[in-house]
């Protein structure tokens, strides 16, 4: 007698082996088999990095206000990657540095240069 576990690794081995469906035709009468189609893998692209001409020209001709080599730099320097995962489009991103850098930075002036002592009197 078999043991439980070799019978259903038999099992599960018969299962994968055989990937055919049965047609049957006329009420039974007739049956026709035929592999089992499996679906096509869809291949994803790539990541191919920007060159800073790209980007540049991507910049300008959305009329973004980022900084092009700014961006470059930062993502050459972390390995193309946001947060965690690895970067997969690069205009999207270029689309989030803008829309962050157009509303607010979290200061009260999007370069502290201009800032005085007096802006910040709250604080002291």
């Amino acid at each position: 007698q078999q043991h439980r576990r070799e019978v259903n690794a038999a099992n599960r081995a018969g299962k994968k082996a055989d990937s055919s469906v049965i047609i049957r035709i006329n009420n039974g009468a007739e049956e026709i088999t035929q592999p089992l189609q499996e679906p096509e893998k869809t291949k994803t692209k790539k990541f191919i990095k920007p060159t800073i001409e790209e980007l540049a020209a991507y910049i300008k001709e959305k009329k973004y206000n980022v900084n092009a080599q700014q961006f470059f730099n930062y993502y050459e320097s972390n390995g193309w990657k946001v947060g965690r995962n690895s970067m997969k489009n690069w205009k999207a991103t270029v689309q989030s540095w803008n829309t962050r850098g157009t509303n607010s930075t979290g200061t009260i002036y999007q370069n502290n240069a201009d800032a005085t002592s007096e802006d910040y009197s709250d604080l002291f």
